[in-house]
């Protein structure tokens, strides 16, 4: 009979070596945009096949190395549906014929799905809220990011997308604050809460980036690495998300609970454990 300490070593190693071939795989392709961005500068429609292609099988991936069905998983999986469906509005549409870039329904159809995607990420995230003084230090650089890139965008928003686009940074920022507040919050194995950390603050600095591409006048044509900037942060907080979401265990209890499991001679000795508690109580 084989030892299931090895057999669960041998699929740990296993899963191990996808995700880093995934992830590989994923900053190939990054490699591939950053270079496209200089060599089709003023020709969007072929870099934009390039860059949704990159997008498409973030999601499509998605769909098929999800380590677990619990909640969690599951929740975390709808965030890929919505970043796919709001790159089809912010790249995809722009290289059809008769669209722009600047039409304000594709920026607001990228937004909904974006925000929509952040939600998800929210869900995911928030779990053992406590709201304690560690949770407002994670708020600091968040805020220190956002009120200035407030304060130089807004005079360039006016009405009704002014309204939105604050609704919008709002909901970007509890989900990058709460990204943080996994690290001590405890609910997720160390491993998963750090990329979770990361991937939401890269998703914050490329979502800001975004911001000054969208609303501030020349900017993205007068400095070209504003589009490195924003992909070298977007790209790799989403391979994090796919590598935790391909992880079988992302709650540091379940994680816990496998290793107890697969190890005979660990659940005798907590049973005994259990007994010997039980006797003291008794006799006391």
């Amino acid at each position: 009979m084989s030892d299931p300490m090895t057999n669960r070593a041998g699929n740990e190693l296993q899963l191990r070596s996808l995700r880093q071939s995934l992830f590989g795989v994923i900053m190939v392709q990054l490699a591939a945009v950053l270079l496209l961005l200089h060599l089709l500068e003023g020709n969007y429609r072929p870099l934009a096949v390039a860059k949704y292609a990159v997008i498409t099988s973030l999601f499509v991936a998605s769909r098929f190395v999800r380590g677990g069905a619990d909640r969690d998983h599951r929740v975390l999986s709808h965030a890929f549906l919505f970043l796919w469906f709001g790159d089809f509005f912010l790249i995809l549409c722009g290289a059809l014929p008769g669209v722009s870039t600047e039409a304000l329904w594709v920026k607001i159809g990228g937004m909904v799905g974006f925000l929509t995607g952040y939600g998800f990420l929210l869900a995911t995230y928030w779990r053992r809220v406590s709201l304690c003084r560690r949770d407002a230090l994670m708020a600091l650089p968040i805020v220190a990011i956002a009120l200035p890139c407030t304060f130089i965008l807004a005079p360039h928003v006016h009405g009704a997308m002014f309204a939105w686009s604050m609704f919008f940074t709002v909901g970007l920022g509890a989900m990058a604050w709460s990204a943080l507040c996994t690290l001590h919050r405890g609910y997720y194995r160390k491993t998963v809460a750090r990329r979770f950390a990361i991937a939401g603050l890269l998703i914050f600095l490329s979502d800001m980036g975004i911001g000054f591409s969208f609303f501030y006048p020349g900017m993205h044509r007068n400095l070209p690495w504003l589009g490195f900037e924003i992909w070298i942060t977007y790209i790799p907080a989403w391979a994090l998300l796919l590598l935790n979401l391909s992880e079988k265990h992302l709650r540091a209890e379940s994680a816990g609970l496998a290793v107890v499991e697969a190890n005979p001679q660990r659940r005798h000795d907590l049973g005994a454990q259990s007994c010997d508690a039980a006797q003291l109580q008794a006799a006391e």
